[in-house]
C-alpha cells in the first residue's frame, strides 16, 4: 500500500529497500528510504574496495550505489538481510571485475583517458552481467530443489545431506582465484553462500540423523572453518568440524560422508529426471568424480 508523502518511514533497511524499489510508491516516500540506504550502501563498497588496488576499484564506493540502484528490485526480505545482499551484490561485482581485468588487463590510452574509461565501463557492464547470470542459476536451482525435495528415510535424511553439500561446494567454488586468500573476503565466503542458496526455515532444522544437531547448527559451525584461508574445502573439513557436535561414540569419517554424498546426488538425479536440467544446475557443484576422488 503507497504511503503518503509525509508518513514516518519504518525503521529497517529491508523495509526501506522495498520502499525505494517500489514504483508504487510516491517518488518522495521511495527517495527518502534511498537516503536512509546510502551511507549503508557507501560504507560496504569502501570496504570491499579497500580489499583492492588500482584501477578500476579506486571508485567502487561511488560506484556502488548506482550497482545497487539498477538492481534494487532484486532484493527479496524473505530472503535475508538488505545489508547481506548488497555486500553480496558488490562482493560479486568487484570479484568479476577483478577476473576480467586478470584476462584482459586496461592499458592507459594513448592521448588522453577516454578510451581507458571506455573500457572501464565496458568491463564493468560484461561483469554485472556475469554475477546476473550466476545468481539466476543459483535461483534456478533453488527452484528445482524445492521441487525435487523427499522425505527422509529411516537412517539418514539424503535431502538434507544434499543442501549442506551444495553450499560446500558452491564455496569451494568461490575460492578457486588468488583472491580467495585474502582474509577479510573469506570472512564472508559463508553469508555469500547463504545468501546464493538459502535454506527454508524446515530444512534449517533438519537433520542429516535423527538424534544429530540440525542443519543450521552443522552449518554455522562449518562456516566458522570457511572464513580461514588456510582451510581446504573438503570431506575432511566437514568431518572435522561436525564430529564434536555429534552425540557420543558417533563418527562422521570422509569415507562416510563422500558415501551419503554419493546416495544423495544419485536420488537427486532421479528426482530431477531430466539431463538438460541436472547438467544446469547441479554438474558445476556435483560434478561425477572418478573412483578415489574426494568429494
Amino acid at each position: 500500500m503507497p504511503l503518503d508523502a509525509q508518513h514516518e518511514l519504518p525503521s529497517d533497511r529491508n523495509a526501506w529497500a522495498c520502499l525505494a524499489a517500489d514504483s508504487g510508491q510516491p517518488q518522495e516516500v521511495r527517495d527518502r528510504a534511498w537516503e536512509q540506504l546510502f551511507p549503508v550502501i557507501q560504507r560496504i563498497g569502501r570496504q570491499i574496495a579497500s580489499r583492492f588496488r588500482g584501477h578500476p576499484f579506486d571508485d567502487l564506493a561511488a560506484e556502488s550505489a548506482a550497482i545497487i540502484w539498477a538492481r534494487i528490485q532484486q532484493f527479496q526480505p524473505e530472503r535475508g538481510d538488505f545489508e547481506n545482499w548488497c555486500r553480496t551484490v558488490l562482493q560479486h561485482h568487484a570479484i568479476d571485475v577483478w577476473r576480467k581485468q586478470e584476462r584482459n588487463p586496461v592499458q592507459p590510452a594513448v592521448g588522453g583517458q577516454e578510451k581507458c574509461l571506455a573500457l572501464h565501463s565496458a568491463t564493468i557492464d560484461d561483469a554485472q552481467e556475469g554475477s546476473e547470470a550466476a545468481e539466476a542459476r543459483c535461483r534456478q536451482l533453488r527452484s528445482v530443489l524445492n521441487r525435487i525435495a523427499w522425505p527422509r528415510s529411516r537412517a539418514v535424511d539424503y535431502f538434507a545431506v544434499l543442501l549442506l553439500q551444495l553450499r560446500l561446494a558452491a564455496a569451494r567454488h568461490f575460492t578457486q582465484d588468488p583472491l580467495s586468500q585474502d582474509r577479510a573476503w573469506r570472512s564472508e565466503l559463508s553469508a555469500h553462500v547463504e545468501w546464493l542458496l538459502p535454506w527454508s526455515p524446515d530444512e534449517q532444522q533438519a537433520r542429516l540423523k535423527s538424534d544429530w544437531p540440525p542443519l543450521a547448527t552443522l552449518w554455522q559451525a562449518v562456516s566458522m572453518g570457511l572464513g580461514n584461508p588456510a582451510v581446504k574445502i573438503d570431506a575432511q573439513l566437514i568431518c572435522r568440524t561436525v564430529e564434536p557436535l555429534l552425540p557420543a561414540a558417533t563418527q562422521l569419517t570422509p569415507d562416510l560422508w563422500n558415501h551419503w554424498v554419493h546416495r544423495a546426488k544419485e536420488r537427486a538425479r532421479h528426482e530431477v529426471q531430466n539431463p538438460a536440467v541436472w547438467e544446469q544446475c547441479f554438474c558445476r557443484l556435483l560434478p561425477d568424480y572418478q573412483r578415489g576422488d574426494s568429494s
